[in-house]
């Protein structure tokens, strides 16, 4: 799921768009340190107190809970039998629920099951919280910090594009959709490859909107001398502010302390 940048006045949008990447790389790392599942938990709930404090669609949220749901079902059955009891630390990750084989070759286990569960959970730790960071840092300020990184002004402005018509491209489909099925098509047919042969429909529309809004975009471009100076202003510069050196510091503090409890083996199966 994407969601656009929606412009707001909470403390997450006042934040620089450093100081926001610092704090998604410290929920990643901290979602990836622990393979206990009640700590990931915790991170998950405090990402969707984030985005409910500034007023992401919980209904939007919800859908794509659902939409991975397949996936993590998946996730689950597969570690729950990929691991062998001696892979684990506290005796109650090892208790073997069920063998699917004699002689205990491929063993169900209760950490497997834990496992498979934080991992569904990193992955709703992803989603949720490139969610706030998409929500609450507009395009302008990626771009602005590419630039200060360094990075080509061409290689900068494809990215940002690029990500600006994720949304667009999926409401396009979605009206494409809506379009097919006023005229009879049925997309909920069983098996895979009836499926596919349904979507054909959608995806020749799709290609053909897709090269239309870029030959559009590239004549726009060119109207607005794309290219003829590689030295470019903006309207407003991203400037770090004290609240953003403090919010840094911080969230390197409780990495750290994240590593000093990693290192005193909790959070472990």
């Amino acid at each position: 799921m994407f969601i656009e940048y929606q412009a707001g006045n909470s403390f997450l949008h006042r934040l620089d768009v450093r100081t926001k990447l610092i704090g998604f790389l410290f929920i990643i790392v901290a979602a990836f340190l622990f393979s206990d599942p009640l700590y990931n938990m915790v991170i998950v709930i405090g990402c969707l107190w984030l985005a409910y404090g500034i007023k992401i669609s919980m209904q939007k949220l919800k859908i794509t809970f659902f939409t991975l749901l397949p996936i993590v079902v998946l996730i689950i059955l597969l570690s729950a039998v990929s691991y062998q009891p001696d892979s684990f630390q506290k005796p109650l990750s090892r208790i073997v629920l069920f063998s699917l084989f004699p002689g205990n070759f491929i063993t169900c286990t209760v950490g497997g099951i834990l496992l498979g569960i934080s991992l569904s959970l990193r992955i709703f730790t992803l989603v949720i919280s490139s969610t706030i960071l998409t929500y609450t840092t507009s395009l302008d300020d990626f771009l602005q910090l590419l630039r200060k990184i360094r990075v080509s002004y061409k290689i900068s402005f494809i990215i940002t594009t690029a990500i600006r018509f994720i949304p667009t491209m999926e409401n396009k489909a979605q009206q494409i959709i809506e379009a097919q099925r006023a005229r009879g098509a049925q997309f909920d047919n069983t098996g895979l490859f009836k499926r596919i042969k349904a979507y054909i429909p959608v995806m020749i529309p799709m290609i053909v909107e897709s090269l239309r809004m870029s030959e559009n975009l590239a004549m726009a471009m060119l109207n607005r001398g794309f290219g003829a100076t590689r030295h470019w202003t903006v309207l407003q510069e991203i400037k770090a502010r004290p609240i953003d050196v403090i919010m840094s510091i911080i969230f390197l503090g409780a990495l750290t302390f994240l590593f000093f409890i990693k290192a005193a083996h909790y959070g472990n199966l």
